[in-house]
């Protein structure tokens, strides 16, 4: 889902959410994206939660993929939040690779120590 930015905290719209195209050592080769967020107010927000989805290309065709949590991630008012992801999926004996990837859309839902809940989205670049 699309928030509307403009009725979220002015913190929250001054937020840099950035993905960074990487490839994971030692993980069959997998491309992986780490995903930054920046500018979170010092001491604010207690626990935040993601949803993240692409879409792809394998030589089987086009497809979708993501990311979520349901189990909120403490930040404890740290001002940054940065995790990786493969762009992929592995089975015992190989991996399919998601090609192509050029941007994610991204939901961040916060838990502010006051217990307000601010979320921002967007489309992000993956670079």
């Amino acid at each position: 889902k699309k928030v509307d930015m403009a009725s979220q905290p002015e913190w929250v719209q001054k937020l840099t959410v950035t993905a960074a195209k990487g490839l994971r050592k030692g993980e069959r080769g997998l491309d992986n994206v780490k995903i930054s967020v920046d500018g979170i107010p010092s001491g604010m927000v207690s626990t935040l939660t993601y949803t993240m989805s692409y879409s792809y290309k394998t030589p089987q065709g086009d497809g979708s993929g993501g990311f979520f949590t349901d189990t909120p991630i403490k930040v404890d008012g740290a001002t940054t939040f940065s995790r990786s992801f493969d762009f992929g999926t592995c089975s015992t004996h190989s991996c399919v690779r998601h090609d192509g990837v050029s941007s994610m859309d991204v939901e961040i839902d916060f838990t502010t120590k006051d217990g307000d809940s601010p979320i921002w989205s967007g489309t992000v670049e993956v670079k």
